[in-house]
């Protein structure tokens, strides 16, 4: 039976979020009760991460995952140029930029949890490996 190439869950979460995240982006403005100024700037970033995390750790080949990750920049823009038909949204510069931030720093920690995990994977292979030889020269004693 062939590897999956994908991690079916996750795809079906990610698809979900760009889901959910198209409905907050688009959905009628209510009442601006932010913490802080710039906090709708912290959640594009956070929404666009995980949007960009998700398919590193989604599909098994690297070209496709970040490809797939990479397609949410663009996906940001669309949603941001989007909210011109919205009657109580306009799109932001800044949104946009935080999409796009958030998106790269989603990838470099997918590709750095997957690194770790090939080299844990790639220590645990060897140790595995000089465990059977030293059983084998102790057997051919």
């Amino acid at each position: 039976m062939p590897k999956q190439k994908t991690a079916v869950p996750l795809l079906i979460l990610w698809i979900v979020s760009i889901i959910a995240i198209s409905w907050l982006t688009l959905r009628p403005e209510t009442v601006d009760d932010t913490a802080f100024k710039y906090f709708d700037i912290v959640q594009h970033f956070g929404a666009f991460a995980w949007l960009g995390f998700l398919p590193m750790r989604t599909f098994r080949e690297r070209d496709t995952a970040i490809t797939a990750a990479g397609a949410m920049i663009f996906f940001g823009a669309v949603l941001e140029l989007a909210q011109i038909m919205t009657p109580t949204r306009d799109p932001s510069w800044l949104d946009m930029l935080a999409n796009t931030v958030g998106v790269c720093v989603g990838i470099w920690i997918g590709q750095r949890l997957k690194e770790r995990e090939y080299f844990v994977q790639l220590k645990k292979s060897i140790e595995e490996r000089e465990q059977e030889n030293k059983r084998r020269s102790q057997h051919h004693r």
